[in-house]
């Protein structure tokens, strides 16, 4: 970057809320030194490097470039506490020519302005030491890698070495140079052992925390336990008792950092390393009274020669007392002198004027009040002998700072106060900002009134974060507009936004969790350090109206989503309807060509004669027959199926065994199909039972296989899992999995994927984008799958994506043990022997009574028909009145007559006469809300079209004498027979 007034960075790890704290101190000093300089300064603020929890708070440091500064400060002290010198190294690398200065901490190749820890320490150690005896000492150091605390640490051990002690492992514990981490490091010490004088801490605020832990313990400082720290911030002053530290002397050590980049800048040799200087603040927690009263109370007589050197002396350690003024102390400590000669040469308030002035000037530095007791103190002292009457000048001085000192921190808390004030405000509106236009209205209201002048707030425009576009400008407190402008990120703002003022200027990260949305430039110091904690409240705004953009655009597609499942509902309910409607006529149509063809065949059998070429070929056709009648009874069924108005004979199995069994049978199938398709299995480990129909739920894991097989091209993999999850939380998917314990089956393909846009219709019947296979068939197959997964109580959800595949994932609810114990007596009872009957066939078909007949006859069971329950009703009550039991071991009654009362109601009046009385129930039609009572009342059913072999197990079924116990006949289906499932 090239201008005529010059541009420094500092990249820092963070900026202190509370006023004269270790970054408070360094950024006030930075700015007044590039004000005295008249140069632009760019702050950048993240985290330490490699923290844990910041790490996208870091990717600012990215942007510190040629293109916005000409040479950068790094703040390595506090950069370096997760990662020491190397961490800090890599970073200032990316840099390359840019002049450098690492403040804090000695790198490798880059000028260093460096405390002298070694002679701060050393001076404490012995003041300690020889001062007050301490031989037992505690260390609470800084994180395991800050070369600072290391380095104190190894002082520590080399001074007790010296004097024949050492430092117990017991009395050391780690911090985070905060004061929690203080507090806890100290209770962790004092588990250990409480054979402790002295307590150093690796800086002052973890020293206030182990003096806290201490109260807490009931131990007192100092009289029981001495507590030191380190770098002397305002904190440490007004502590209670007033810590004694090792001071820091930070303002110069920034400036000395802008010096050294400065000197760089104009080609001149700067030295690799500038070491700077600790002094010693003794203070009440040590147990010192005030330095200043040890040394007035030695002060040697003087004699009258000796004036002059006295008066300049005098004044040296005035000016040396007022440090907090910086430069101006000299001449601070001149003009208190001058106003004390007024007063001793009786001219009224000469001293009090001068002090006032003073005041006046500075009443805002609350370190300066403190010193200003001390001068009072010393130079009352070099008064003497004093005249009684001039007490009450010394008292109304002290008077006059202690106002002053109590005004400026009733100013402070006010400031405070209002920045708190506004910061809860805008964190309120903040926090309902969804959208960028509410964000910049909160902004353009909550930064005037927060004292910020100037600021510029952009994203970045991609994933790569090298373009920034700016969402919301402020300049001299108005609002303009920013237009839609790109610029590169290392520029930091949009050209012509500071175009001729000097500015000192904060860059923010707005970045929350792990996302960097873009970054925040704000022109000015804030006293309060609201700042930074405004950036925080952007940011939480911004990742907010992402998240409500999420939601915003997940609920338009959910509801589109709803839309379109509703419009396949309704589909599939009008598909239902048609289907129960046809299903009966189909089915009586259907029934000879399904049970004729056997006893067609056995009747061959028994003409005899010799076999012959015409006598095969009628065989073959017969076959042929009733395997297109079973075909098509088959597609009638996945048409009952898909409109979930099918029948299941629903038992306990395992899911495991179901799907070996399924995949070993399609394997072979695949394998002789045009792609090279391989299935591999996992099974679950345990048993994963299920109550359901076996044969459906394969024949809905054989449609999945063949999908998932047409969707390869030419060569992929097929994965089939069994698993048991347990569900604790809402599944939103493409359907919603409620919560609970689910036996599921997923079945994924590296196959094309499935566009968006037709998820919402795959399990559509007859919805497909690909050439139906012959297996497929009526292009039913995914529509069974959903059709099958219903019947059973369960969910189904799928996942794809275009070109890279998709899974089906169905959950079934897990078997109950009391219903895996009523399978198993179930399956331990014997079946049923066959037994010749008399039997009542009822149905208004005639073709269906002669096949249903011929089947039974054959059978060796005696048969009688009629087409009418009237009819049927009027044998038994005939029965009936001549005293007879009832003529017929079985009523087989279709459940659809052509009359008004259906097959239950026929029933429910026999059974009125002959309460013993044994029923099947068949029908062509799905199980009606009548059906379904009948079934839940015990009754046998049976589907049309059936074959010979079905309708005579069926018979022997019902005509089993063990039926008649009640407990095996609730743990023995009947043939056909299925408890109502819920959709």
């Amino acid at each position: 970057m090239s201008a005529a007034r010059k541009t420094i960075g500092v990249l820092i790890d963070y900026v202190d809320y509370i006023n004269g704290g270790y970054e408070g101190r360094l950024r006030a000093a930075f700015e007044s030194e590039a004000t005295r300089l008249d140069l632009d300064l760019f702050i950048f603020v993240g985290r330490p490097l490699r923290s844990p929890e910041y790490e996208a708070q870091n990717g600012v440091f990215q942007l510190a470039h040629a293109d916005c500064v000409d040479g950068l400060i790094v703040v390595a002290a506090g950069l370096g506490t997760f990662t020491g010198v190397e961490g800090v190294r890599k970073l200032c690398a990316q840099y390359g020519p840019l002049p450098l200065c690492s403040l804090g901490l000695e790198l490798p190749g880059v000028p260093s302005v460096v405390l002298d820890n070694r002679a701060g320490m050393e001076a404490l150690l012995e003041h300690l030491y020889v001062e007050h005896g301490c031989r037992r000492m505690a260390y609470i150091g800084g994180p395991e890698n800050n070369p600072d605390s290391r380095e104190r640490k190894q002082v520590i051990e080399q001074f007790l070495e010296r004097h024949g002690l050492s430092l117990d492992p017991a009395c050391v514990a780690p911090g985070l140079f905060t004061l929690p981490s203080g507090a806890a490091a100290m209770s962790a010490i004092l588990e250990r052992t409480q054979d402790i004088d002295v307590v150093l801490a690796g800086n002052d605020g973890m020293a206030l925390g182990a003096q806290d832990e201490l109260k807490r313990r009931g131990l007192r400082v100092p009289q029981q336990m001495r507590v030191v720290g380190f770098d002397d911030l305002d904190i440490a002053r007004f502590a209670s008792p007033p810590l004694t530290t090792v001071r820091q002397p930070l303002e110069r050590m920034a400036v000395l950092s802008i010096q050294t980049v400065m000197a760089q800048l104009r080609g001149e040799a700067v030295p690799e390393r500038l070491f700077v200087g600790a002094e010693l603040v003794g203070r009440r927690s040590c147990g010192c009274t005030p330095f200043t009263q040890r040394l007035w109370s030695s002060k040697p007589a003087e004699s009258p020669s000796s004036v002059g050197t006295r008066a300049q002396r005098l004044a040296d350690q005035v000016a040396r007392e007022l440090s907090a003024l910086g430069n101006a102390a000299q001449a601070t400590a001149q003009t208190l002198l001058l106003g004390l000669g007024k007063q001793r040469a009786s001219e009224a308030d000469g001293f009090l004027a001068a002090l006032e002035g003073v005041l006046e000037t500075n009443g805002e530095n609350s370190e300066l009040h403190e010193q200003l007791q001390s001068v009072i103190t010393l130079l009352r002292a070099e008064s003497a002998p004093s005249d009684p009457s001039q007490e009450n000048v010394w008292h109304e001085a002290r008077a006059l700072v202690a106002r002053s000192s109590e005004r400026a921190k009733a100013r402070q808390r006010m400031n405070v106060d209002v920045a708190y004030w506004h910061l809860l405000r805008s964190g309120e509106r903040l926090l309902t900002a969804f959208d960028l236009s509410s964000l910049r209205d909160v902004l353009a209201e909550e930064l005037p009134a927060m004292h910020v002048q100037n600021a510029v707030f952009s994203l970045y425009c991609d994933g790569t974060r090298r373009e920034l576009e700016p969402f919301f400008c402020l300049r001299d407190g108005v609002p303009v507009d920013p237009g839609a402008t790109r610029f590169p990120a290392t520029q930091l703002v949009p050209p012509g936004m500071y175009p001729n003022n000097r500015h000192m200027s904060f860059v923010w990260p707005l970045a929350a969790d792990l996302q960097q949305f873009g970054v925040a430039v704000l022109e000015g110091m804030s006293e309060v350090g609201t700042h930074e904690m405004l950036g925080e409240q952007v940011s939480a705004a911004l990742k907010s109206a992402t998240l409500h953009r999420e939601i915003v655009h997940r609920t338009a597609l959910h509801e589109r989503s709803m839309q379109e499942r509703l419009a396949t509902a309704k589909r599939m309910n009008a598909l239902s309807v048609l289907a129960g409607g046809v299903a009966h006529d189909l089915n009586n149509s259907l029934g000879p060509l399904v049970a004729l063809p056997d006893i067609i065949l056995h009747e061959l059998d028994h003409l005899g004669g010799e076999s012959s070429r015409d006598q095969s070929e009628l065989r073959a056709d017969i076959t042929a027959i009733k395997s297109a009648a079973l075909r098509a009874a088959q597609t009638i069924r996945d048409l009952l199926t898909t409109a979930r108005q099918g029948r299941t004979n629903k038992e306990i199995f395992d899911l495991n065994r179901a799907v070996e069994s399924c995949v070993a049978a399609d394997t072979l199938a695949l394998a002789s199909g045009p792609n090279n398709v391989e299935i591999a299995v996992e099974l679950s480990a345990e048993p994963l039972f299920v109550y359901g129909s076996e044969s459906q739920l394969g024949r809905a894991l054989s449609n999945l296989l063949r999908n998932a097989a047409e969707a390869i091209a030419v060569v992929g993999g097929v994965k089939v899992k069994t698993a048991l999850v347990r569900v604790s939380e809402r599944i939103m998917g493409y359907e919603t999995v409620e919560p609970g314990e689910y036996v599921v089956v997923t079945v994924s393909d590296n196959g094309r994927g499935i566009p968006e846009q037709e998820l919402g219709r795959i399990f559509e019947p007859f919805f497909s984008n690909k050439r139906q296979g012959e297996s497929s068939g009526s292009g039913l197959g995914l529509a069974i799958v959903h059709g099958v997964v219903k019947e059973h109580d369960g969910f189904v959800n799928v996942e794809s994506a275009v070109g890279r595949g998709t899974t089906f994932t169905l959950y079934f609810a897990r078997a109950k043990p009391q219903q895996i114990a009523r399978d198993e007596r179930r399956l331990s009872s014997a079946p049923p022997e066959p037994r010749a009957g008399r039997i009542l066939v009822v149905d208004d078909d005639p073709v269906q009574l002669r096949t249903a007949q011929r089947v039974l006859e054959r059978a060796g069971h005696r048969v009688v028909t009629t087409r009418g329950g009237r009819e049927a009703q009027v044998l038994f009550e005939a029965a009936q009145s001549a005293g007879k039991p009832s003529p017929y071991d079985l009523l087989v009654l279709d459940m659809v007559l052509n009359e008004l009362d259906d097959g239950l109601v026929v029933f429910e009046r026999i059974a009125r006469i002959y309460p013993e009385q044994r029923c099947l129930i068949v029908s062509g039609h799905a199980p009606t809300d009548r059906g379904l009572l009948a079934i839940e009342r015990g009754l046998d059913w049976l589907a049309k079209p059936y074959t010979s072999e079905s309708l005579v197990q069926a018979v022997a079924t019902a005509l089993d004498p063990l039926r008649g116990d009640p407990a095996l006949r609730k743990s023995r289906p009947a043939v056909g027979a299925r408890k109502r499932t819920g959709t």
